[in-house]
């Protein structure tokens, strides 16, 4: 299937609208003809031949005609408005949706100020299908139309409507290469502003905490100068073509009564021809001037829906199993797996293998930066391997989707973000439709319940954005109650004790201990603690495991090793 056939869906939703408008602007245009021809009819017959009642009949007819121009117009624009209003649901919810579907290599490889462009990119789209670029792309065609009526009219000028069309389509292309590429300078600019200031927002207290809202200050002068140079230039560059347009318009009216002068001498038009032929002029150079101005509009809509296209082209996660597969017993088996970074020289973890299953807590540890994050990532399915694969059972997670991965292996970050308002909405938004029974046994497996019961609001109270105002031990508590409440087979937790007091560690350690009876948990951990209650250990070093086995086993060979990183990750 194309890439943009899911974003086009929209506008195929729409091409019985976009139809009628068409149907509308035929109207309209042809409408437009009629002051033009009651104009000439005025002074070549009422007025030449004093017909009083031609006269009163034309009138009827030109009101008649202009009641239902104004009509038409409204109704045009009311299709227009109701088109912006489908498109933009349309477009945000392909959008957003195309989020929830991104792997999170990709997810973390770009930037928040990235993904906020792209939504911009819809607002360009939507504005020029359905706003005045719209009503313009519709109104082009009939151009010809108008050049038609002159030449049927008046003849001699019309070479000179024809010259002013060349014209103003000359201006067009100018405004499409000189004022569209000092708008996407100034879009990039705006781009990178917006980037220091979701950054600086985004490290918040650490700026409160080091003071340094002076570098960012300096960093944001920088950004916002970019951006206003390229806005001058932009605003530049428009005011110019303004003004070459307003004197080509005044050039044709010249043109057109000086040539059509010579034209009513020689007898080869008349007064009434003249002036129809400068009513239907303004009927020309309107949606030629117009475009001038949208031809940029347009060209950026162009570019806006490439960028909505490629995004929507890029990886997803696996699409869901096509049929629903039993809950597993929950062993867990990885076999040569590595993998690397896309455009990385060297792998994050290489030739790593295991098998694992219910009946123990097995530990994962070892030195900073070697791999223990990615692995449990990997295992996840957050990340697809590089080489290698993981299987649940005798399932190979390549296999399935999202919606299962999350059922059956619940992972919880280091430093987790956390949505919801409240205590129990960061819980119950693993599962909107678990009860509050649900809800407080995940609470109390994970901790939550010692420390929410003494909030002034019990567990409806505000945990600000991303969990702000909570500690990041309370964070990492809630975060394991949210996996718990899906009740997966198998647990991967990733340093949960790392914010955690002795007391608190202590309480975690047994919880998942006794959850290990009838589950598979992983853990990633240092603390001696939960080493010393391991069922089974696993040491990464550099990337590849240079130690497993027995978790007694593993420590006597800890001990007696002499390798520095492995002796770091339990001292």
């Amino acid at each position: 299937m194309r890439h943009d056939a899911g974003l086009a869906a929209p506008f195929r939703a729409l091409s019985g609208r976009y139809a009628a408008v068409l149907v509308h602007a035929a109207g309209i245009n042809l409408l437009a003809l009629a002051v033009p021809l009651f104009v000439l009819q005025v002074y070549d017959r009422v007025i030449a031949q004093a017909g009083f009642a031609t006269l009163q009949a034309l009138l009827l007819g030109v009101v008649i005609a202009i009641v239902a121009d104004l009509a038409l117009r409204l109704a045009r624009a009311r299709l227009l408005q109701g088109a912006a209003v489908r498109l933009d649901v349309g477009l945000g919810r392909r959008l957003f949706d195309k989020l929830g579907r991104l792997g999170l290599e990709r997810l973390e490889a770009t930037s928040t100020a990235s993904f906020q462009a792209r939504f911009r990119d819809v607002e360009v789209v939507r504005t020029a299908a359905s706003a005045q670029s719209a009503a313009l792309l519709v109104d082009l065609p009939f151009v010809l139309l108008v050049l038609l009526g002159v030449a049927y009219v008046a003849a001699p000028v019309a070479p000179v409507l024809l010259a002013a069309a060349g014209g103003y389509v000359l201006l067009a292309l100018a405004s499409v290469l000189l004022v569209g590429a000092a708008a996407d300078r100034e879009r990039d600019a705006a781009h990178g502003r917006d980037g220091a200031v979701l950054g600086f927002l985004e490290a918040r207290a650490t700026v409160k905490a080091l003071d340094l809202h002076a570098a960012g200050h300096t960093h944001f002068e920088e950004a916002q100068a970019a951006v206003v140079g390229a806005s001058l230039v932009r605003g530049r560059r428009q005011d110019e073509l303004a003004t070459l347009t307003h004197g080509l318009s005044l050039l044709t009216t010249v043109g057109i009564v000086a040539v059509g002068a010579l034209a009513v001498l020689d007898q080869r038009m008349t007064i009434g021809a003249l002036v129809a032929a400068n009513v239907l002029a303004g009927r020309l150079v309107q949606p030629l001037a117009q475009l001038v101005f949208q031809g940029r509009t347009l060209t950026q809509a162009v570019a806006a829906w490439r960028r909505l296209v490629a995004f929507d082209a890029a990886d997803e996660d696996q699409a869901p199993a096509p049929l629903a597969l039993p809950r597993p017993v929950g062993r867990l088996r990885a076999e040569a797996l590595g993998f690397a970074y896309h455009g990385a020289s060297a792998p994050v973890l290489e030739n790593v293998g295991f098998s694992l299953a219910p009946g123990g807590l097995h530990v994962v540890t070892g030195a900073n930066g070697s791999g223990k994050t990615t692995l449990l990532k990997l295992l996840q399915g957050l990340y697809a391997p590089t080489t290698g694969r993981v299987f649940v059972d005798d399932t190979d997670l390549a296999q399935l989707g999202r919606d299962t991965l999350v059922r059956w292996l619940g992972y919880a970050p280091q430093e987790p973000q956390l949505l919801g308002t409240t205590v129990t909405e960061a819980i119950r938004i693993a599962d909107p439709d678990a009860d509050d029974v649900r809800v407080l046994v995940a609470a109390r497996r994970a901790g939550v319940d010692t420390w929410a019961r003494q909030l002034p609001d019990g567990y409806a109270t505000p945990i600000g954005e991303g969990g702000r105002r909570l500690s990041m031990g309370r964070r990492q508590s809630l975060a394991l109650a949210r996996v718990l409440l899906r009740d997966p087979p198998i647990l991967l937790l990733d340093e949960p004790s790392a914010h955690l007091d002795a007391e608190a560690e202590a309480r975690l350690l047994d919880e998942l201990v006794a959850l290990a009876e009838r589950r598979t948990v992983l853990v990633v951990a240092h603390a001696p603690a939960f080493l010393e209650r391991a069922a089974s250990i696993m040491v990464l070093d550099q990337g590849r495991m240079v130690l497993a086995g027995p978790g007694g086993d593993v420590r006597v060979r800890l001990e007696a090793s002499s390798r520095p990183a492995a002796l770091a990750a339990v001292r």
